[in-house]
């Protein structure tokens, strides 16, 4: 008897609530849904690499030997500043660009030769966006060059040409925070403005 009467008063209640005016309730409608799989983005490349407060430089002379590339050091690089890092199918020119950075070094290529120098500073080269002020002569390049020797650290030497491509002869955190906010300043533009590099 007592679970007839339970049953009763529950369905008492739903069709109450059902006859009630809905007040803040939102209803959801019956939709069909194809759900199908998305392919992922295509793997960039074929370097995975995982490593905790490790020297960089047996690090990157491993992964040069295991990507078929010839890799040097400059006199005065220490190899054995530590470094963090986690690269997952990454290519192997981004893995030798970011490691040497995060040590304060710059790596510079020979593609043709497939040989990376890793060395204590170098020089970039930049183009800057046809958007930009900046990339006319004469409007507003001596606030970015003051902008970008502020960057590129107090060793460094900057130049902006008429043409808008800008050198930066820095070390690797500077070379990285001057690309960084060239970027950024380049975003609107949607190019990469990094066109050059030299030891």
């Amino acid at each position: 008897m007592l679970p007839r009467i339970a049953s009763l008063l529950v369905l008492l209640c739903c069709a109450t609530w059902a006859n009630a005016a809905p007040t803040g309730v939102v209803r959801e409608w019956p939709t069909s849904a194809d759900y199908q799989r998305t392919p992922s983005a295509l793997i960039r490349g074929d370097v995975t690499v995982r490593a905790a407060n490790a020297p960089f430089g047996p690090l990157l002379t491993e992964v040069a030997r295991r990507s078929n590339y010839s890799i040097t050091f400059a006199p005065g690089v220490d190899t054995s500043r530590r470094v963090t890092v986690d690269f997952n199918r990454a290519e192997a020119e981004d893995v030798f660009r970011a490691t040497p950075g995060l040590a304060g070094y710059v790596a510079v290529f020979d593609h043709y030769r497939r040989t990376v120098h890793v060395t204590d500073s170098a020089t970039w080269h930049f183009r800057l966006p046809s958007n930009m002020p900046e990339a006319r002569a004469g409007v507003g390049t001596a606030a970015l060059l003051t902008r970008l020797k502020e960057l590129a650290g107090p060793t460094s030497q900057v130049n902006i040409e008429d043409s808008g491509r800008v050198s930066v002869r820095a070390d690797g955190y500077g070379l990285k925070r001057v690309h960084e906010h060239l970027r950024q300043a380049a975003a609107n533009a949607a190019f990469e403005p990094l066109i050059g590099e030299a030891p």
